[in-house]
Protein backbone atom coordinates (compact mmCIF):
# COMPACT_ATOMS: atom_id res chain seq x y z
CA UNK A 1 0.00 0.00 0.00
CA UNK A 2 1.42 3.73 -0.70
CA UNK A 3 1.82 5.43 2.55
CA UNK A 4 -0.10 8.87 2.62
CA UNK A 5 2.13 11.93 2.10
CA UNK A 6 0.63 14.82 3.77
CA UNK A 7 3.09 17.37 1.29
CA UNK A 8 0.90 15.97 -1.95
CA UNK A 9 -2.23 17.65 -0.15
CA UNK A 10 -0.77 20.46 1.23
CA UNK A 11 -1.04 22.67 -1.63
CA UNK A 12 -4.81 21.23 -2.42
CA UNK A 13 -5.67 21.94 1.34
CA UNK A 14 -4.17 25.56 1.53
CA UNK A 15 -6.49 26.75 -1.68
CA UNK A 16 -9.57 25.54 -0.92
CA UNK A 17 -8.87 27.21 2.73
CA UNK A 18 -8.08 30.28 1.13
CA UNK A 19 -10.65 30.15 -1.39
CA UNK A 20 -13.30 29.28 1.28
CA UNK A 21 -12.41 32.20 3.37
CA UNK A 22 -12.51 34.75 0.92
CA UNK A 23 -15.63 33.57 -0.23
CA UNK A 24 -16.65 34.83 3.35
CA UNK A 25 -16.91 38.50 3.17
CA UNK A 26 -19.43 38.31 -0.14
CA UNK A 27 -21.75 35.33 1.42
CA UNK A 28 -22.27 37.54 4.80
CA UNK A 29 -22.19 40.87 3.22
CA UNK A 30 -25.32 40.06 0.82
CA UNK A 31 -27.63 39.24 4.19
CA UNK A 32 -26.45 42.42 5.73
CA UNK A 33 -28.06 45.74 4.62
CA UNK A 34 -26.45 48.35 2.91
CA UNK A 35 -25.85 51.73 4.51
CA UNK A 36 -24.84 54.68 2.62
CA UNK A 37 -22.21 57.14 3.32
CA UNK A 38 -24.11 60.13 2.19
CA UNK A 39 -26.93 62.11 4.11
CA UNK A 40 -29.20 64.30 2.66
CA UNK A 41 -29.22 67.47 4.25
CA UNK A 42 -32.83 69.32 5.97
CA UNK A 43 -31.83 72.85 7.10
CA UNK A 44 -28.97 71.62 9.43
CA UNK A 45 -30.07 68.30 9.95
CA UNK A 46 -28.30 65.24 7.96
CA UNK A 47 -30.36 61.64 7.11
CA UNK A 48 -29.18 58.80 5.91
CA UNK A 49 -31.54 57.09 3.67
CA UNK A 50 -32.01 54.52 6.49
CA UNK A 51 -32.42 57.19 9.04
CA UNK A 52 -35.00 59.39 6.49
CA UNK A 53 -37.01 55.86 6.33
CA UNK A 54 -37.44 55.28 9.98
CA UNK A 55 -38.24 58.80 10.19
CA UNK A 56 -41.10 58.81 8.05
CA UNK A 57 -42.70 54.98 9.51
CA UNK A 58 -42.76 55.97 13.13
CA UNK A 59 -46.14 57.43 13.72
CA UNK A 60 -48.71 57.74 16.40
CA UNK A 61 -52.24 58.00 16.22
CA UNK A 62 -53.39 61.38 17.28
CA UNK A 63 -56.45 61.39 19.58
CA UNK A 64 -58.62 64.40 21.44
CA UNK A 65 -59.91 63.84 24.70
CA UNK A 66 -62.81 64.68 26.33
CA UNK A 67 -63.37 65.83 30.24
CA UNK A 68 -66.18 67.18 30.22
CA UNK A 69 -68.17 65.18 33.14
CA UNK A 70 -65.11 63.86 34.81
CA UNK A 71 -65.59 65.48 37.87
CA UNK A 72 -68.59 63.57 38.08
CA UNK A 73 -67.50 60.10 36.29
CA UNK A 74 -64.86 59.30 39.22
CA UNK A 75 -61.75 61.82 37.22
CA UNK A 76 -62.29 59.51 33.99
CA UNK A 77 -62.21 61.39 30.30
CA UNK A 78 -63.56 59.87 27.21
CA UNK A 79 -60.90 59.38 24.12
CA UNK A 80 -61.61 59.28 20.54
CA UNK A 81 -58.84 58.70 17.44
CA UNK A 82 -59.24 61.95 15.24
CA UNK A 83 -59.79 61.19 11.64
CA UNK A 84 -58.36 62.24 8.20
CA UNK A 85 -60.13 62.94 5.27
CA UNK A 86 -60.16 60.23 4.11
CA UNK A 87 -62.16 58.66 7.56
CA UNK A 88 -59.10 56.91 8.58
CA UNK A 89 -57.10 57.29 11.99
CA UNK A 90 -55.09 61.01 11.49
CA UNK A 91 -51.37 60.79 12.90
CA UNK A 92 -48.65 62.55 13.72
CA UNK A 93 -45.03 61.28 12.23
CA UNK A 94 -41.41 61.60 13.93
CA UNK A 95 -40.69 63.11 10.12
CA UNK A 96 -43.04 66.21 10.67
CA UNK A 97 -40.70 66.95 13.58
CA UNK A 98 -37.92 66.88 12.39
CA UNK A 99 -38.84 69.26 9.46
CA UNK A 100 -40.24 71.57 11.95
CA UNK A 101 -37.34 71.36 13.99
CA UNK A 102 -34.84 72.02 10.41
CA UNK A 103 -36.45 75.46 10.31
CA UNK A 104 -34.59 76.11 13.77
CA UNK A 105 -31.14 77.32 12.52
CA UNK A 106 -28.38 75.64 14.87
CA UNK A 107 -27.26 78.99 16.08
CA UNK A 108 -31.03 79.30 16.97
CA UNK A 109 -31.40 76.02 18.42
CA UNK A 110 -28.98 76.57 20.16
CA UNK A 111 -29.39 80.18 21.78
CA UNK A 112 -32.61 81.92 21.77
CA UNK A 113 -34.83 79.09 20.36
CA UNK A 114 -33.19 76.44 22.50
CA UNK A 115 -36.47 75.80 24.48
CA UNK A 116 -38.55 75.21 21.36
CA UNK A 117 -36.19 73.09 20.06
CA UNK A 118 -35.60 70.98 23.00
CA UNK A 119 -39.57 70.26 23.27
CA UNK A 120 -39.74 69.14 20.07
CA UNK A 121 -36.44 66.91 20.15
CA UNK A 122 -38.18 65.33 23.47
CA UNK A 123 -41.13 64.86 21.42
CA UNK A 124 -39.04 62.94 18.67
CA UNK A 125 -37.33 61.23 21.69
CA UNK A 126 -40.33 59.76 23.13
CA UNK A 127 -41.73 58.93 19.97
CA UNK A 128 -38.91 56.88 19.07
CA UNK A 129 -38.68 55.31 22.03
CA UNK A 130 -42.61 54.32 22.16
CA UNK A 131 -42.09 52.68 18.64
CA UNK A 132 -39.00 50.95 20.08
CA UNK A 133 -40.75 49.63 23.22
CA UNK A 134 -43.70 48.58 20.39
CA UNK A 135 -40.91 46.63 18.39
CA UNK A 136 -40.43 44.79 21.89
CA UNK A 137 -43.93 43.73 22.46
CA UNK A 138 -44.52 43.02 19.02
CA UNK A 139 -41.79 40.67 19.55
CA UNK A 140 -42.91 39.34 22.93
CA UNK A 141 -46.34 38.67 21.18
CA UNK A 142 -44.71 36.31 18.51
CA UNK A 143 -42.74 34.49 21.12
CA UNK A 144 -45.50 33.88 23.42
CA UNK A 145 -47.72 32.57 20.27
CA UNK A 146 -44.98 30.34 19.20
CA UNK A 147 -44.25 28.86 22.87
CA UNK A 148 -47.70 27.83 22.85
CA UNK A 149 -47.39 26.36 18.92
CA UNK A 150 -44.13 24.44 20.57
CA UNK A 151 -46.01 23.47 23.73
CA UNK A 152 -48.50 21.80 21.50
CA UNK A 153 -46.14 20.62 18.78
CA UNK A 154 -43.79 18.68 21.78
CA UNK A 155 -46.96 17.22 23.41
CA UNK A 156 -48.26 15.52 19.90
CA UNK A 157 -44.26 14.59 18.67
CA UNK A 158 -44.49 12.67 22.34
CA UNK A 159 -47.10 11.06 21.50
CA UNK A 160 -46.49 10.04 17.87
CA UNK A 161 -42.91 8.58 19.47
CA UNK A 162 -44.53 6.57 21.77
CA UNK A 163 -46.93 5.17 19.23
CA UNK A 164 -43.91 4.57 17.21
CA UNK A 165 -42.19 2.87 20.29
CA UNK A 166 -45.10 0.85 20.28
CA UNK A 167 -44.99 -0.19 16.96
CA UNK A 168 -41.29 -0.85 16.97
CA UNK A 169 -41.64 -3.30 19.70
CA UNK A 170 -44.54 -5.25 18.15
CA UNK A 171 -42.59 -5.40 14.84
CA UNK A 172 -39.42 -6.79 16.71
CA UNK A 173 -41.27 -9.51 18.66
CA UNK A 174 -42.92 -10.38 15.17
CA UNK A 175 -39.21 -10.95 14.19
CA UNK A 176 -38.27 -13.04 17.24
CA UNK A 177 -41.52 -15.16 16.59
CA UNK A 178 -40.67 -15.95 13.45
CA UNK A 179 -37.06 -16.67 14.53
CA UNK A 180 -38.45 -19.27 17.22
CA UNK A 181 -40.82 -20.69 14.14
CA UNK A 182 -38.22 -21.12 12.01
CA UNK A 183 -36.39 -22.89 14.85
CA UNK A 184 -39.52 -25.26 15.97
CA UNK A 185 -39.59 -25.63 11.93
CA UNK A 186 -36.05 -27.28 12.04
CA UNK A 187 -37.03 -30.59 13.66
CA UNK A 188 -39.73 -32.98 12.44
CA UNK A 189 -42.02 -33.11 15.46
CA UNK A 190 -42.23 -29.89 15.54
CA UNK A 191 -41.94 -28.61 11.97
CA UNK A 192 -45.73 -27.76 11.96
CA UNK A 193 -45.95 -26.02 14.91
CA UNK A 194 -42.88 -23.91 13.97
CA UNK A 195 -44.54 -22.92 10.32
CA UNK A 196 -47.97 -21.72 11.90
CA UNK A 197 -45.61 -19.77 14.57
CA UNK A 198 -43.69 -18.33 11.82
CA UNK A 199 -46.34 -17.15 9.98
CA UNK A 200 -48.31 -15.81 12.68
CA UNK A 201 -45.49 -13.95 13.91
CA UNK A 202 -44.37 -12.91 10.35
CA UNK A 203 -48.40 -11.64 10.09
CA UNK A 204 -47.45 -9.79 13.55
CA UNK A 205 -44.52 -8.40 12.39
CA UNK A 206 -45.78 -6.86 9.04
CA UNK A 207 -48.75 -5.56 10.70
CA UNK A 208 -46.67 -3.68 13.49
CA UNK A 209 -44.66 -2.31 10.59
CA UNK A 210 -47.08 -0.88 8.33
CA UNK A 211 -48.34 0.41 11.46
CA UNK A 212 -45.15 2.47 12.50
CA UNK A 213 -44.83 3.69 8.86
CA UNK A 214 -48.35 4.54 8.86
CA UNK A 215 -47.50 6.68 12.06
CA UNK A 216 -44.60 8.27 11.49
CA UNK A 217 -45.42 10.92 8.99
CA UNK A 218 -48.74 11.56 10.01
CA UNK A 219 -48.84 11.35 13.92
CA UNK A 220 -51.79 12.87 15.88
CA UNK A 221 -53.44 16.06 16.02
CA UNK A 222 -54.29 18.66 18.58
CA UNK A 223 -56.77 21.38 19.16
CA UNK A 224 -55.10 24.57 18.96
CA UNK A 225 -55.43 27.15 20.98
CA UNK A 226 -56.94 24.47 23.21
CA UNK A 227 -59.55 27.04 24.60
CA UNK A 228 -62.19 24.24 25.53
CA UNK A 229 -59.91 21.45 27.95
CA UNK A 230 -61.15 18.30 28.77
CA UNK A 231 -64.48 18.50 26.65
CA UNK A 232 -64.14 15.49 24.69
CA UNK A 233 -63.85 14.81 21.04
CA UNK A 234 -65.94 18.21 19.98
CA UNK A 235 -63.19 19.85 22.18
CA UNK A 236 -62.17 21.95 19.14
CA UNK A 237 -65.60 23.43 18.51
CA UNK A 238 -65.61 27.34 18.81
CA UNK A 239 -67.17 28.59 22.12
CA UNK A 240 -70.36 30.63 21.63
CA UNK A 241 -68.88 33.15 23.59
CA UNK A 242 -65.29 33.93 22.36
CA UNK A 243 -63.14 33.52 26.00
CA UNK A 244 -59.99 35.62 24.02
CA UNK A 245 -61.29 38.90 24.26
CA UNK A 246 -58.82 41.58 23.68
CA UNK A 247 -60.48 43.39 26.67
CA UNK A 248 -60.51 40.95 28.59
CA UNK A 249 -57.40 41.53 31.25
CA UNK A 250 -56.98 37.46 32.61
CA UNK A 251 -58.10 35.31 29.29
CA UNK A 252 -57.86 31.79 29.35
CA UNK A 253 -54.39 29.88 29.09
CA UNK A 254 -55.03 28.66 25.89
CA UNK A 255 -56.32 31.90 24.25
CA UNK A 256 -53.18 32.88 22.13
CA UNK A 257 -52.05 35.54 19.92
CA UNK A 258 -52.77 35.30 16.25
CA UNK A 259 -49.71 37.69 14.76
CA UNK A 260 -50.14 36.11 11.09
CA UNK A 261 -53.92 37.27 10.19
CA UNK A 262 -53.28 41.75 9.69
CA UNK A 263 -49.97 40.67 7.93
CA UNK A 264 -51.48 38.74 5.67
CA UNK A 265 -55.28 40.50 5.43
CA UNK A 266 -54.24 44.23 6.62
CA UNK A 267 -57.65 45.38 5.19
CA UNK A 268 -59.41 43.24 7.61
CA UNK A 269 -60.64 44.30 10.96
CA UNK A 270 -58.78 41.83 13.10
CA UNK A 271 -60.27 43.03 16.42
CA UNK A 272 -64.06 41.82 15.34
CA UNK A 273 -62.35 38.79 13.20
CA UNK A 274 -60.01 37.37 15.44
CA UNK A 275 -60.28 39.41 18.82
CA UNK A 276 -57.27 38.71 20.65
CA UNK A 277 -53.88 40.96 20.04
CA UNK A 278 -54.00 40.78 16.63
CA UNK A 279 -53.89 44.70 15.35
CA UNK A 280 -50.20 46.08 14.76
CA UNK A 281 -49.20 49.90 15.82
CA UNK A 282 -49.04 51.89 13.18
CA UNK A 283 -45.34 52.15 13.60
CA UNK A 284 -44.78 48.35 12.34
CA UNK A 285 -47.26 48.78 9.78
CA UNK A 286 -45.79 51.23 8.36
CA UNK A 287 -42.12 49.41 8.41
CA UNK A 288 -43.95 46.61 6.71
CA UNK A 289 -45.36 48.44 3.87
CA UNK A 290 -42.40 50.16 3.31
CA UNK A 291 -40.30 48.77 0.61
CA UNK A 292 -42.71 45.97 -0.07
CA UNK A 293 -41.80 44.07 3.02
CA UNK A 294 -44.76 42.68 3.99
CA UNK A 295 -45.17 41.41 0.09
CA UNK A 296 -42.01 40.12 0.20
CA UNK A 297 -42.91 38.01 3.27
CA UNK A 298 -46.59 37.02 2.00
CA UNK A 299 -45.80 36.27 -1.86
CA UNK A 300 -44.01 33.20 -1.24
CA UNK A 301 -46.65 31.72 1.28
CA UNK A 302 -49.52 32.48 -1.75
CA UNK A 303 -46.91 30.76 -4.05
CA UNK A 304 -46.72 28.20 -2.20
CA UNK A 305 -50.43 27.99 -0.92
CA UNK A 306 -51.38 28.16 -4.87
CA UNK A 307 -49.28 24.65 -5.81
CA UNK A 308 -50.76 22.56 -2.81
CA UNK A 309 -53.18 20.14 -4.35
CA UNK A 310 -56.95 19.08 -2.73
CA UNK A 311 -59.97 20.17 -2.46
CA UNK A 312 -61.56 23.30 -3.56
CA UNK A 313 -62.75 25.96 -1.27
CA UNK A 314 -65.31 24.95 1.47
CA UNK A 315 -68.00 27.60 2.05
CA UNK A 316 -67.21 29.63 4.78
CA UNK A 317 -67.94 32.65 6.94
CA UNK A 318 -64.92 34.66 6.16
CA UNK A 319 -65.32 38.46 5.73
CA UNK A 320 -65.62 40.09 2.60
CA UNK A 321 -62.17 42.01 2.92
CA UNK A 322 -60.55 38.39 3.46
CA UNK A 323 -62.45 36.36 0.59
CA UNK A 324 -61.71 39.74 -1.47
CA UNK A 325 -58.23 39.56 -1.18
CA UNK A 326 -55.39 38.44 -3.58
CA UNK A 327 -53.79 36.53 -0.69
CA UNK A 328 -56.97 34.65 0.73
CA UNK A 329 -55.55 31.16 -1.24
CA UNK A 330 -53.62 31.01 2.20
CA UNK A 331 -56.35 31.44 4.08
CA UNK A 332 -58.50 28.42 1.82
CA UNK A 333 -55.53 26.67 1.74
CA UNK A 334 -53.66 26.98 4.70
CA UNK A 335 -56.44 28.44 7.35
CA UNK A 336 -54.45 26.66 10.22
CA UNK A 337 -51.98 29.73 10.18
CA UNK A 338 -54.83 31.35 11.55
CA UNK A 339 -56.74 28.80 14.15
CA UNK A 340 -57.97 31.35 17.06
CA UNK A 341 -59.91 31.57 19.95
CA UNK A 342 -63.00 32.29 17.67
CA UNK A 343 -62.27 29.40 15.37
CA UNK A 344 -60.22 26.59 17.03
CA UNK A 345 -58.81 23.62 15.28
CA UNK A 346 -57.14 20.19 14.65
CA UNK A 347 -53.44 20.66 13.65
CA UNK A 348 -50.96 18.26 13.23
CA UNK A 349 -47.31 18.58 13.96
CA UNK A 350 -46.34 19.23 10.32
CA UNK A 351 -48.87 22.10 10.75
CA UNK A 352 -47.55 23.25 13.96
CA UNK A 353 -44.28 23.55 12.37
CA UNK A 354 -45.42 25.81 9.30
CA UNK A 355 -47.41 28.07 11.61
CA UNK A 356 -44.11 28.71 13.67
CA UNK A 357 -41.80 28.98 10.95
CA UNK A 358 -43.68 31.99 9.47
CA UNK A 359 -44.02 33.44 12.66
CA UNK A 360 -40.11 33.43 12.47
CA UNK A 361 -40.23 34.61 9.37
CA UNK A 362 -41.96 37.67 10.48
CA UNK A 363 -40.70 38.26 14.14
CA UNK A 364 -37.10 38.40 11.54
CA UNK A 365 -37.95 41.19 9.79
CA UNK A 366 -39.76 43.55 12.15
CA UNK A 367 -36.71 42.73 14.77
CA UNK A 368 -34.92 45.02 12.31
CA UNK A 369 -36.94 47.79 12.98
CA UNK A 370 -34.62 48.41 15.95
CA UNK A 371 -31.46 48.57 14.04
CA UNK A 372 -33.12 51.59 11.89
CA UNK A 373 -34.72 53.14 14.94
CA UNK A 374 -30.83 52.59 16.23
CA UNK A 375 -29.53 55.09 12.94
CA UNK A 376 -32.31 57.27 13.11
CA UNK A 377 -31.15 58.08 16.58
CA UNK A 378 -27.50 58.27 15.74
CA UNK A 379 -28.11 60.67 12.85
CA UNK A 380 -30.19 62.87 15.37
CA UNK A 381 -27.75 63.39 17.78
CA UNK A 382 -25.07 63.52 15.37
CA UNK A 383 -26.91 66.71 13.62
CA UNK A 384 -28.22 68.60 16.95
CA UNK A 385 -25.02 68.30 18.75
CA UNK A 386 -24.33 72.26 20.29
CA UNK A 387 -20.66 71.55 20.08
CA UNK A 388 -18.68 70.06 17.40
CA UNK A 389 -16.16 67.30 17.70
CA UNK A 390 -13.83 69.40 19.33
CA UNK A 391 -15.82 70.70 21.69
CA UNK A 392 -16.36 74.10 20.72
CA UNK A 393 -19.54 75.89 20.80
CA UNK A 394 -21.10 75.91 17.76
CA UNK A 395 -23.58 79.00 18.37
Amino acid sequence: MRPFRSREYSGLYLAVVFLTICDLPAATQSNLAFESTDCKLYGDICLGPTAESAAKEVCSKSYKKDCTNAAANNNKCTREYVKDAQGGDASRCVWDLIMELSKISSADRCGLRATEALVLRQEISEMVTTASLQVDGFLSEIDSETGQVRAVHDDLSDRRDAAVSLSTLGSAVGTGGGAVGSSLALARKTATVGNWVGAVAGGVGTLFAFLGWYQQPRGPKGCFPDVNPGRGPNRCAAPRVNPCVSNDPDPPTGCTPTMLYHLVFPGADVEADVGFHSRYEPSIDNYLEAHRRRETLVNPWVQEATRKKGKGEQKTDDPDEVKNSANYIVMAKERYLFSNGKSPRKLSIDELTDRANKLSDLRAVVARMSRDLGRLSEDLSTSLQCRDAGGTNTQ
